[in-house]
C-alpha cells in the first residue's frame, strides 16, 4: 500500500490507496481438437482464464468443464480495472440442474444431453430399456464384465489403453 497525502482540510489526514498491479498474461499449454497448443491466459482470483482473440476477444474459464467461476463480478471488475487485455465477452456457465440464472447478466441457453444417474439399480431397472439389459446379459455369457467402478485416473488410463490398442481408429491409421 502507498500512503498518499489527502488534500488538506482543517486537519492533516492521509488515506491509503492500494495500487494493484496489472494482470499478467501468460501462455499455457492445452489441447485444442486433440492437438497440443499454446493459449493465452490470465489468472484472476486463483483461477486461470483463457483468452481467445478474433473479431471479438473472449475470456472464459480455462477448465470450465471441471470448475465454476467463483465470483463473476470480481472477474469482470479485475478485467476492467487491471487487465491489459480488453475483452469483449466473458463467458461462464452454471451447472445442471440449476435452471434459473444466478447472476444478472445476459444469458444464452446451451443444449446439453444430461442423464441423471442416482444409483446402479435405478439406472439398470428404470432407465435402461429391456433390450439393452438383454444384450448386456448375453455379452456377460461370452466374457464381457459389466460392473460399477469409480471414475478416477486409473479408470481413465484403462479406458485410454483399451481405445489405443488398435492402430486404426475412426479411419485413421
Amino acid at each position: 500500500m502507498i500512503q498518499l497525502p489527502k488534500r488538506t482540510n482543517s486537519m492533516s489526514e492521509t488515506i491509503a490507496l492500494e495500487r494493484r498491479p496489472k494482470l499478467k498474461v501468460f501462455n499455457q499449454e492445452t489441447l485444442i481438437k486433440g492437438k497440443p497448443a499454446q493459449v493465452q491466459c490470465v489468472e484472476i482470483g486463483g483461477q486461470s482464464f483463457a483468452i481467445t482473440n478474433g473479431p471479438l476477444t473472449i475470456v472464459r474459464l480455462e477448465d470450465e468443464w471441471y470448475e465454476d467461476v467463483n465470483n463473476p463480478s470480481a472477474v469482470i471488475a479485475a478485467l476492467k480495472e487491471r487487465s491489459r487485455v480488453n475483452p469483449d465477452i466473458l463467458t461462464f456457465w452454471q451447472r445442471v440442474p440449476e435452471i434459473e440464472p444466478k447472476y444478472p447478466y445476459h444469458t444464452e441457453w446451451e443444449s446439453l444431453a444430461v442423464l441423471p444417474i442416482t444409483s446402479f439399480d435405478y439406472w439398470w431397472n428404470k432407465q435402461v430399456k429391456g433390450t439393452t439389459r438383454n444384450m448386456i446379459r448375453k455379452s456377460q455369457k461370452v466374457g464381457v464384465e459389466v460392473r460399477q467402478v469409480a471414475f478416477d485416473d486409473d479408470f481413465v488410463r484403462g479406458m485410454t489403453d483399451i481405445f489405443n490398442e488398435t492402430p486404426v481408429r475412426q479411419g485413421k491409421s
